[in-house]
């Protein structure tokens, strides 16, 4: 039978450490490696309802937030507990999410399959994703595989399909690259 102080699934998405502990995104949950016992410990949330967890991101304020397959969750390392944060405005739709990132401002940038997403650092709500630039690319409803936040400022966007996009939030533009069949160019 199934040894349960084994990682839980062999397909690991994320690691992260805090303190000396490896937490473990896995295709089936949250694993995390306790060395001092050599042992691994599972994470569920309330139910016992497993997800995948893409992305492990630790912000500014010392908060680990998980991406997983039933959307965004914070893990409380120190009560072992999960709370769902929506990530789309009047919504009980889940995204799954791919990607999470901190912006100079503190809030959080997400890389969903169903969008581009942003989450307030104050209110911890979901913020609407506006201007011409964000429009007019439908980055709200690409597949977002990867977020980056620059030191700039810019947010840089990568796609399953759409290429890579940077989104300067303070002009509300955004800059699409795509392959290019012109020798000459680069998007």
């Amino acid at each position: 039978r199934d040894n349960p102080n084994s990682i839980r699934d062999n397909l690991v998405y994320d690691v992260f450490e805090i303190d000396g502990i490896f937490y473990c995104g896995t295709a089936t949950g949250l694993d995390a490696l306790i060395r001092e016992a050599d042992k691994f410990v599972h994470y569920f949330p309330t139910g016992g309802v497993g997800f995948a967890v893409h992305d492990i991101f630790y912000d500014s304020k010392q908060r680990l937030w998980l991406g997983t397959s039933a959307g965004l969750y914070l893990f409380d390392i120190t009560n072992k507990s999960f709370t769902e944060y929506p990530t789309i405005e009047s919504s009980t739709e889940k995204d799954f999410i791919y990607r999470i990132a901190e912006d100079h401002n503190g809030d959080l940038w997400i890389g969903a399959k169903q969008g581009l997403r942003r989450l307030d650092h104050l209110t911890l709500k979901p913020i609407g994703l506006t201007g011409n630039g964000i429009n007019n690319t439908r980055l709200e409803e690409s597949w977002v595989k990867s977020v980056y936040c620059d030191r700039n400022g810019n947010i840089w966007i990568g796609t399953q399909g759409r290429g890579a996009s940077k989104y300067e939030p303070s002009t509300e533009t955004v800059t699409t690259y795509q392959k290019s069949n012109d020798k000459d160019g680069i998007a």
